[in-house]
């Protein structure tokens, strides 16, 4: 049975991932890539932090999907990604990690799966925020995938 590739990302982000603050908003604050290194207000909440961050992702897309892959299949997450690489190929396997961020990252899932942020504790939800709001400050795609793929890799690795 093949297990979803983005799916299972989010719901290891949401399980591993945490949220300071319980505001609703879902304003993606410095997504697309560009803006200044000026500091423009104070950081996001966790949730809000969250929300920029996966449509930052959607928006960078291009890079994060085959970036996140390689991670997978580098970490076996989920278990047998990397026996699938070999098999079928990377392009398959980004190919099929497109069309479910396709259904995944529309505004309605992300605001839903973001909402759980707020059940984490405290201090690991400080800890995510920040290293969220660090990746969202980047300009461009590729500085954030960059920084977003390591803070993955972080939360995937963290003792749960």
């Amino acid at each position: 049975m093949r297990q979803s590739i983005i799916l299972a990302s989010v719901v290891l982000v949401l399980a591993a991932c945490g949220g300071g603050g319980s505001s609703g908003g879902t304003e993606a604050s410095g997504s697309g890539g560009g803006g200044g290194g000026e500091a423009t207000a104070a950081p996001l909440t966790g949730r809000e932090a969250c929300t920029a961050s996966m449509v930052r992702e959607r928006e960078c897309s291009a890079d994060f999907i085959p970036a996140l892959v390689a991670l997978r299949v580098r970490l076996d997450l989920p278990s047998g990604i990397s026996a699938r690489d070999g098999a079928e190929g990377r392009d398959a396997l980004v190919a099929e990690a497109n069309a479910e961020w396709a259904r995944d990252a529309t505004d309605e899932n992300i605001a839903t799966n973001c909402a759980q942020m707020d059940e984490l504790p405290a201090d690991q939800a400080t800890q995510w925020t920040d290293m969220m709001n660090g990746c969202l400050a980047t300009d461009g795609c590729a500085a954030f995938v960059e920084c977003d793929v390591r803070f993955t890799e972080a939360r995937f690795t963290a003792p749960h």
